[in-house]
């Protein structure tokens, strides 16, 4: 079973998380400090090892999200639900194409879509490629460029080479060809 991503509502604190996954039953088994190139970890597991929640605080995109690992992962995201606030992947495809969305939340919503997507989704590639091509402001194009650089999906790779060959901001195109750099180096997802 693949790995199952969840953004937290930026309210959730780390406290609040390890008391929703103590309540269901699972148990802190390590803890990855940050440091300069990772950020801050928790994994918490059921007695048997069999599945788990790790907690994660990425500084680079500034968001605490949950990834869910192991045949009960549903049911851990499902029970989890109950108990903090976080993003369903279909909300964070509605605020892509909601009108009424400021800059910083746009930002926002392609880093958690970024988050939420490790496998290919094409309503997700539709949106990074119309961000990435048509935002109106070049900063938001580099956040595409940034989300689609957390998951370097293969069907988005022409997208980064038109960026990086044919965007009218510098800046832009060569932060697509820094992407494309590390595309080979970086595994996907």
């Amino acid at each position: 079973m693949p790995t199952r991503y969840r953004v937290l509502d930026e309210a959730v604190t780390r406290e609040e998380f390890a008391e929703a996954a103590a309540a269901l039953g699972l148990a802190l088994t390590k803890v990855f400090e940050a440091d300069d190139e990772h950020g801050y970890e928790e994994i918490w597991a059921n007695s048997p090892q069999t599945a788990s929640l790790n907690y994660a605080e990425d500084p680079f995109v500034g968001l605490n999200y949950v990834a869910a690992t192991g045949g009960e992962a549903d049911n851990l995201l499902a029970a989890l639900s109950r108990k903090l606030n976080f993003y369903s992947p279909d909300e964070l495809i509605e605020e892509a194409h909601s009108a009424n969305v400021d800059h910083n939340d746009r930002v926002a919503n392609l880093y958690q879509l970024g988050v939420t997507f490790p496998e290919y989704d094409k309503d997700v590639r539709d949106i990074f490629e119309n961000y990435a091509t048509l935002a109106p402001h070049p900063k938001l194009r580099t956040a595409a460029l940034d989300a689609i650089g957390l998951r370097s999906w293969s069907e988005l790779r022409p997208v980064v080479e038109r960026v990086a060959r044919d965007d009218v901001d510098v800046t832009v195109r060569d932060y697509a060809k820094a992407l494309l750099a590390r595309w080979d180096t970086i595994p996907p997802g």
